[in-house]
């Protein structure tokens, strides 16, 4: 099982849309597909049409409430399953401050299962202990950016973060690339941008670009991916190109 951390410590970058939709369509393919939802907002939760007050979730998964097996759902897309968020994640952090190894909690939780191809791990607004989680369970790392100067300077702190998790928690972390979120090429800024990261990172940025497109995010209030129910609309066929890169990525990482 390949395990992927979509981190980024600024919010609205497009974490939870590129964690669903690229799981998607992997599990379009037939690919058996993990997503957690590491954020208390539970953005990623609703947007597959679970509530988070019903069930084991996340944060019964790593306080050892639940097991894997009792955490785990089946979604309405065939092949994407889904471990729910919910809000008391948000007091994880100080519940747990006197507790030994509280970085390994996820990787321990996901030991009992080998059953997916991909898990993507969906992670908050910040580099706070459970993108830390993600960060020691992942094999690799995958980055949602605008085409921002502030986001620039985000990245930089993000794999600084990367960097350190690498050397004392995680030697096998490996930075999978960069993902253009909302980009729009009629614009210099994101041309300029995305120019300037690619001469910084080449091949660790993906050549598929994700537009911002309404009718994705319309179905993430419906409850669905959009790949499932809006295949050919622009971010739906972005996603798709999306996922084939990745998957040629793993191919070559294997």
């Amino acid at each position: 099982m390949l395990k992927t951390a979509i981190v980024n410590q600024k919010g609205g970058v497009g974490k939870t849309t590129v964690t669903l939709e690229l799981g998607a369509q992997l599990a379009i393919t037939g690919k058996k597909v993990l997503l957690a939802d590491l954020d208390p907002q539970a953005n990623l939760t609703s947007g597959l049409g679970e509530k988070s007050n019903t069930g084991a979730t996340v944060y019964d998964l790593l306080t050892n409430k639940a097991s894997f097996s009792e955490t785990v759902k089946e979604t309405a897309t065939e092949n994407l399953f889904l471990l729910p968020a919910e809000r008391k994640l948000a007091g994880l952090e100080t519940e747990l401050v006197n507790f030994d190894e509280k970085e390994f909690l996820l990787q321990k939780a996901l030991e009992a299962t080998n059953d997916f191809d991909y898990a993507f791990f969906d992670c908050p607004p910040s580099l706070g202990l459970l993108s830390v989680n993600a960060l020691v369970a992942a094999n690799k790392v995958l980055v949602p950016v605008l085409c921002e100067y502030y986001s620039l300077e985000g990245l930089k702190e993000l794999l600084k973060t990367v960097k350190l998790v690498k050397k004392y928690l995680n030697p096998d972390l490996l930075l999978d690339g960069l993902v253009f979120s909302r980009f729009d090429n009629r614009l210099g800024l994101d041309k300029y941008i995305s120019d300037s990261l690619q001469n910084s990172f080449g091949s660790a940025v993906y050549k598929a670009r994700i537009p911002k497109n309404v009718t994705v995010a319309e179905a993430a209030g419906r409850g669905m991916p959009a790949s499932i129910i809006f295949k050919n609309c622009k971010g739906s066929e972005a996603y798709k190109r999306l996922a084939e890169e990745f998957s040629e990525k793993q191919e070559a990482y294997k």
